[in-house]
């Protein structure tokens, strides 16, 4: 499976940033990450992170996104893993989407898997108390499995 950012989004990108700027890359980046509800719901976290992204230096983003895209598909040693895990997926992620997280699961011995609604690619963000309720209860699963 593969799980990584392609050459073409990666060109895509770094032509964006090119001929348009951080601030039309950072537009496009902010669509993909977040549910289109949460520019509704946490404006202002997002408008922080679009100043984050519009200050920052483009030689560092696109060696950002280089970095992305030569990254090693880490999936075929998935099955050595032997803690306990979650896998956490925003029902909206275009990104990292549910569907390709259920590949992942299935390769994770004992894995679990929550799926946090009105979310994207960021649902500890986007859906704060949702987030927190799965991570809370899978650590007192943990927990309570060490006792």
């Amino acid at each position: 499976m593969k799980h990584k950012v392609g050459y073409q989004t990666s060109r895509t990108r770094l032509y964006t940033i090119k001929k348009e700027g951080l601030e039309a890359f950072a537009g496009e980046l902010l669509a993909k990450v977040f549910a289109r509800s949460s520019f509704a719901t946490i404006k202002t976290v997002i408008a922080g992170i679009r100043q984050t992204v519009v200050s920052s230096s483009p030689v560092g983003i696109c060696g950002a996104i280089l970095a992305q895209a030569a990254r090693t598909d880490l999936c075929p040693g998935l099955d050595a893993i032997a803690v306990p895990t979650l896998l956490i997926a925003g029902a909206e992620d275009v990104i990292s989407p549910p569907e390709k997280m259920e590949e992942m699961l299935r390769l994770i011995p004992e894995a679990r898997m929550a799926v946090i609604p009105s979310a994207a690619h960021v649902p500890n963000l986007e859906n704060r108390y949702e987030f927190n309720a799965v991570m809370d209860a899978f650590l007192g699963e943990v927990e309570q499995s060490r006792v």
